[in-house]
């Protein structure tokens, strides 16, 4: 039996302990949110544990999460405190610190969630009572929040994509630049995201010349922001709609251009054994949805390091591996 104070310190110490997320199916996962739910998951499975006196699985949930959040603090570290099991994680006053930047970091980092319910059944804005709104502010204004340009930016976005699944392409090329004209000049993966975008509807709509053009643009936008990844993507594209127009010299100039960047900077797709449980696997042009292809997809910016979420569950033409 345990001793009569074990009461006190095992329910003192859980206080202020969080709930399991409930609802799953309205809300779109992004790798941020998929890490936090993990890191509430291992704190509430040791919490429970603890409460129940199964010590030794209590000290297992709380070793692994010690270990996942000194991962985001030293990418060295092992994630699995099992490949070490006699290895004493520190606990000492100087990472009060440091994690507490870390935390603020991540925060900053981290997506807004959005909400995967069709915009056909949402209110453009709210239509609650002055009352009843003023109630209901701060669980609206609590938690990350969308700031500046880029709530104005991701509703236009979406106002252009479900014009573009209406094939309402005109309209859809309008709301873009819409949003285009929102984002400042220093973003520049954002902006080349949108344009990569509008490049593909400007095509759908028929003016190829123009849609040549924004792809250019895109394409050197990315080069600025040094995202490789995305401007090789946008490269084959713009090929693609050179070679649809018949003018294959200067599709191959610029597939050219995209194979050359793809081995400067190492993105060529890498086989790796399934027994070493490959992680990340980039496509070359025409795997899967390539934007090279005549039905290239749209779904709203996905590039790497842009503030801005992406879309939930439609994707760009290109996104990063995860």
């Amino acid at each position: 039996m345990p001793p009569t104070y074990l009461n006190e310190l095992r329910y003192s110490y859980v206080a202020n302990a969080r709930l399991a997320r409930l609802v799953f199916d309205y809300e779109a996962d992004s790798p941020e949110s998929t890490f936090e739910w993990q890191v509430q998951q291992l704190y509430l499975e040791g919490q429970t544990r603890l409460q129940k006196e199964e010590y030794a699985l209590a000290l297992n949930a709380f070793r692994e999460l010690q270990a996942l959040i000194l991962k985001t603090a030293n990418p060295q570290l092992p994630v699995d405190p099992n490949r070490k099991p006699w290895f004493p994680y520190p606990i000492h006053v100087d990472l009060i610190d440091t994690l507490a930047n870390k935390t603020a970091d991540i925060l900053t980092r981290t997506p807004p969630s959005l909400t995967t319910i069709p915009t056909s059944l949402l209110s453009e804005e709210s239509i609650l009572p002055n009352r009843v709104q003023r109630t209901v502010n701060p669980l609206i204004e609590s938690g990350v929040q969308v700031t500046s340009y880029q709530s104005d930016v991701r509703d236009g976005v979406q106002l252009a994509l479900d014009a573009a699944a209406r094939n309402e392409w005109d309209s859809a090329a309008q709301l873009y630049r819409k949003a285009l004209r929102r984002v400042p000049e220093e973003d520049q993966t954002l902006r080349g995201s949108l344009l990569h975008d509008l490049s593909i509807i400007t095509e759908k709509a028929g003016n190829r010349d123009n849609a040549v053009k924004l792809g250019r643009q895109s394409a050197a936008l990315f080069a600025e922001a040094k995202v490789p990844e995305a401007q090789a993507q946008t490269l084959d594209l713009v090929g693609g709609m050179l070679a649809r127009a018949g003018d294959q010299a200067r599709a191959d100039e610029v597939r050219l251009d995209a194979r050359n960047l793809r081995a400067e900077r190492n993105l060529d797709t890498v086989v790796v054994s399934p027994v070493l449980r490959a992680t990340r696997r980039i496509p070359n042009a025409g795997e899967g949805s390539s934007p090279s292809s005549a039905g290239s997809k749209i779904a709203g910016p996905a590039w790497p390091k842009s503030p801005l979420s992406r879309p939930p569950r439609r994707w760009c033409c290109w996104a990063p591996a995860t």
